[in-house]
């Protein structure tokens, strides 16, 4: 995330990309790239499918230091949108429509990218048809209430570390615990006399 300040003309970065968790086997993806294309083809698509392809998420604790920095608003006033949305549910669009029937197949392979993503009778949602996400409004409520804590540290890490150890996964909760944002400077140029 880039943050500019036009009062003192800078800038700063907040690097929350997310981590390899510290058990990865890191043999499990060796890749598979020989057609040319720039895709990195990992054997199994251990990348890409399954809780073996999930790594220590960081925008939690990104939107957590720029809030604490910045932020005049009650998180828990923040996330109220977002929670009515995965209430309530939105109609999809075109794009994730798309989306979601080129990938369907992958969508399938797992119990709760299906429960999630695809109909009851496991074909994609279409264009305007509503979708709903309880669980995940569920998880901002508490974050709403809890702060950031509970989800590297608590009730929500524990569910996450249950979630993987049942899969097959390799995210711990100790990787959320240690898991923080960085803040940097990001690097500077001129473009003829703007900086």
């Amino acid at each position: 995330m880039v943050i500019y300040r036009a009062s003192t003309n800078t800038s700063e970065v907040i690097d929350f990309m997310c981590t390899a968790p510290n058990c990865a086997e890191y043999q499990l993806y060796s890749t598979n790239d020989d057609d040319g294309r720039f895709v990195i083809r990992v054997e199994g698509q251990h990348n890409q499918i399954g809780h073996r392809s999930i790594a220590t998420p960081g925008a939690l604790r990104g939107f957590e230091m720029a809030h604490n920095r910045y932020g005049k608003l009650p998180m828990q006033i923040l996330l109220e949108p977002a929670i009515d949305k995965a209430k309530r549910g939105f109609p999809v669009s075109y794009k994730g429509a798309l989306r979601m029937k080129r990938t369907a197949k992958i969508l399938s392979m797992t119990d709760a990218c299906k429960a999630q993503y695809l109909k009851p009778d496991g074909n994609p949602y279409k264009e305007g048809e509503i979708i709903k996400n309880d669980d995940y409004a569920a998880v901002l409520e508490e974050i709403g209430r809890s702060g950031n804590a509970s989800f590297y540290n608590g009730s929500i890490s524990e569910l996450i570390e249950k979630e993987m150890k049942d899969n097959d996964g390799f995210l711990k909760s100790a990787d959320l615990k240690t898991y923080s944002a960085i803040q940097k400077n990001p690097p500077n140029s001129n473009f003829w006399e703007i900086k």
